[in-house]
């Protein structure tokens, strides 16, 4: 069976292009995610809370923390601390572990 070049490349062609927007759209994706999920990428690097968020830990916030994972909710203090502070996850998970 014969199959003329220019049918090969256009379709050589075709799949390539199919491959370049399904990696757009994913990537895409990702940023859509991040976004939602509250990670700011500068913040998301370094791994260290900004002041502003930690100023938003009160004292009295902090011992319900400390209550929290004294109760093995490590779950729901982070949830606190996300929901005080606007941290991000990765952010608030390594605040609660390091108290």
């Amino acid at each position: 069976m014969y199959i003329p070049m220019s049918w090969l490349i256009g379709i050589g062609v075709v799949i390539v292009l199919i491959f370049i927007m399904l990696w757009r759209r994913g990537s895409a994706n990702a940023r859509h995610r991040d976004a939602l999920m509250g990670i700011d990428s500068d913040h998301f690097s370094r791994g260290q809370p900004s002041a502003p968020a930690l100023a938003a830990l009160t004292p009295e916030i902090e011992d319900k923390v400390r209550q929290l994972l004294g109760a093995r909710k490590k779950i729901d203090a982070i949830r606190l601390v996300r929901e005080t502070t606007g941290m991000g996850l990765k952010e608030a998970k390594e605040y609660v572990e390091r108290l």
